[in-house]
Parts: structure tokens; sequence; C-alpha cells
């Protein structure tokens, strides 16, 4: 037999080691990733406006660029879910709700500027904005963090009323199967106008407009968006009660109502802590969910903006036929015999009408 001197041995052995290293360092990438991906954030916020002296737009195009470039490769270098790598046909339609949501934001920026904006201006002048020049910048960023927070909790949070009309132009962001970078801004358009609106016209009515405010916005509102939606393996720890972190959102997306309805921050969590409305990841003893996404929403861009106003019978019905097809499978599951019964024979005429033509061919296996 081998002695504790021999190649035996040592081949084990290092083997072994080379196990626990890998896995040492996945723990260490766990927990560093994602403040690791913030700091990385901000750094090509500053650089490519206040070193190499571009233009604001010009700025926040190269950093959304290369952040989302570095995010694409963590993902599929260390990702959190790897079912959720594979291709869910939606990436046209990703694509598509970028360029909806910087019209979107543009547009609305500019309304609230000549509505809101106007109005301030007019009421109280520059008074306010002479005042918050003599505040450092960072701190005119944090508070406007937290005051535009106000807007986007509340706003997000009436939007999740369920059976309204708020909820069915809410319910496309739902929709997505998968999170990952590409399907952050995979929003109704209508949504993404009231979320700058109402957080943009909160800086004017305090008085905080300078533009290195909303530059400084609008790149750590993307940066912590991109990073919620992320598909990277992540323990963000007590970060989780600051931030809208990739553990909190995953959490949001969740098909349960009692998990959806929570964790509304867009880019700050204190909000949800205080008003308790806070699903802490920490505290969870079953897994972040893997399944995700509403199915009551079509796919497709026009399809998913349209179906946003119709009435709130089809959405039922949707409902109504989502529930009875999932039942029907998790059926074909405990009876798996050789028996096969039409579903149009087991339900009534009026539900069974509810029921799309591919759904209604489900049989269901019954035992002998």
């Amino acid at each position: 037999p081998r002695t504790r001197n021999g190649s035996l041995f040592n081949l084990k052995k290092n083997k072994k080691n080379k196990i626990t290293n890998t896995r040492r360092f996945r723990i260490l990438m766990k927990y560093t990733s994602w403040p690791l991906l913030v700091c990385f954030g901000l750094f090509i916020t500053y650089y490519p406006k206040y070193v190499m002296g571009f233009e604001d737009f010009v700025s926040l195009v190269i950093q959304y660029v290369l952040f989302c470039l570095v995010v694409h490769i963590m993902e599929r270098w260390f990702p959190h879910d790897r079912e959720w790598l594979k291709s869910d046909g939606q990436e046209k339609t990703d694509i598509t709700y970028i360029l909806s949501s910087a019209f979107m934001e543009e547009m609305a920026s500019k309304v609230m500027t000549m509505t809101i904006g106007a109005l301030t201006l007019y009421l109280y002048g520059n008074e306010l904005k002479e005042f918050w020049e003599e505040v450092p910048l960072i701190l005119q960023i944090i508070i406007a963090l937290i005051i535009t927070e106000i807007g986007g909790y509340t706003t997000h949070r009436i939007m999740h009323i369920r059976n309204t009309a708020l909820w069915k132009i809410h319910l496309v962001h739902h929709s997505v199967s998968r999170l990952y970078w590409l399907n952050t801004t995979h929003f109704h358009p209508i949504d993404i106008f009231k979320r700058v609106f109402f957080s943009a016209a909160l800086l004017h009515i305090v008085g905080l407009r300078s533009q290195e405010v909303f530059y400084w916005y609008l790149a750590i509102n993307s940066i912590i968006g991109i990073l919620s939606h992320c598909n990277i393996a992540t323990n963000c720890t007590y970060f989780n009660y600051l931030f809208n972190t990739p553990d909190n959102h995953r959490w949001h997306h969740s098909r349960n109502p009692s998990f959806a309805d929570s964790n509304y921050g867009e880019i700050l969590m204190i909000y949800d802590v205080l008003l308790g409305s806070f699903t802490n990841p920490r505290t969870q003893t079953i897994p972040i969910p893997s399944k995700i996404g509403s199915k009551f929403a079509p796919k497709g861009f026009i399809n998913q903006t349209t179906f946003s106003f119709l009435g709130a019978s089809q959405l039922m019905g949707n409902q109504i036929t989502d529930t009875i097809t999932e039942s029907i499978t998790e059926v074909r599951k405990v009876l798996p015999d050789e028996v096969e019964l039409a579903v149009e024979n087991l339900l009534p005429e009026s539900v069974t009408e509810l029921i799309p033509q591919h759904e209604s061919k489900l049989v269901v296996k019954k035992k002998k």
C-alpha cells in the first residue's frame, strides 16, 4: 500500500486542496461581486466626464456600454441560475424596450421641466438652487437619492394594486421569465414615464436641479438597476437593508404575490424597511425562486404594450386559464398512467372556452 509520502496520497491531497480553493474563491466572489461592480460603475461614471472631459450624454453612454459588457461577462462566468442563461426568445423585445425607455425618459424629463420645473422656478426663482450650491456635491447626491426614492417607492407600490389598469401596465415588467442585464428596462412606456416624471419632479420642487446632480442620479440609477436584474451569484448581506440588490429584487419577481408585493425600492430600500414591505433574503428558509414571470402577459413589444389596455374581464379570463392549466400539469405528474381523458370532459363549457387551443389539448393520465 502507498504511504503518506506516496504519489497516490499526494495526488488525492492536491485534488482536495484544489477543490477547496475553488470553493473558497467562489464564496469570496459571491460576497464581493456586488460591491466591486458598484465601485467599478462609479469609476466609469467619473472618468469619462471629469478626466476625459466628455459631455454628460456621451459619458453616460460610455458608462452604460462598458458596465453592461462587464456584467454580461460576469453572468456567463459566475451565474446565479444557469437556467437563466438559456434564451427565452425575447432578446429583440428587450432591445426594443431599451430604445423605448431611452425615448420615454427623455420625453418625461422635458415634460417635467416645462411644467413642474417652470412652476417652481416661477414661485421661488433660483433661491433654493443657490442654497444647494453651497452643499458638497456628494451630500447633494445622497439627499437626491433619498428624495427621488419617495416618488419611486410610492408609484411602484401603487402599480402593484392587483386587478387594476396600473397593475396591467406594470405586469409587462413582471412578464420576464428570467433576470439578466438586457431586460433591466423591460417596462411599459407609461411605466417609464411616470417613474422619471415623479422622481425628477421632486428634485425640482426642493431645488436640487443642477446638471451634476441629475448626471449622478441617472448613472447610479443605471448601475443599481442593471445589477438588481443581473444573473450573477451574489450574497449582498447587510447591503440588502440599504440598496436594491439582486438578492432583494429576485424575490420581487417571484410568482408568489406575498413576495412579489414587497421590495418596491428602485435604488434604496430604506422605505421598504421603514414601512414594512421589506422581504429580507437573509431570513428566508426557502431558496430564491428560479421560475419567475407572469404568464398573463403575451410575448413581444407591441402585444405587451397593447395588452395593458385590455378590459379587466379578459385579464381575469387569462388568470383563470393559467390557474386551470397549472393545476392540470400538477395532476399529470401525480397520475402517470395510460388512460387519457380530455380536459374538455373534466371542466364546464364556460371554463373550457377560456383555455387556448394548445392548452385544451392537455390530457390527464388517470390510474386504471
